[in-house]
């Protein structure tokens, strides 16, 4: 079994081989994923996130909207 390295970017769920790596094309491959760690390429807190989260539902932000969906779309229309 032969082995070769690259970098890439996963899109859709799909990765995509260099062109340098043609002669791969429709042949059966082992895939291994190597990636950092998807929390610390967040530029979030989680504890904070949650905090914030609680913290909207007890101010009641949304009390006063009827239908989310006519909400959202009033809102895309401002942006026209």
């Amino acid at each position: 079994m032969q082995t070769v390295e690259f970098e890439t970017f996963i899109s859709q769920n799909c990765i995509n081989i260099p062109l340098n790596f043609s002669q791969l094309n429709n042949r059966k491959a082992k895939v291994f994923l190597q990636f950092p760690d998807l929390i610390e390429n967040g530029n979030f807190n989680k504890i904070t996130l949650i905090n914030a989260f609680e913290k909207a539902k007890k101010g009641k932000v949304f009390e006063n909207i009827e239908s989310s969906i006519l909400w959202q779309q009033e809102i895309r229309n401002e942006w026209e």
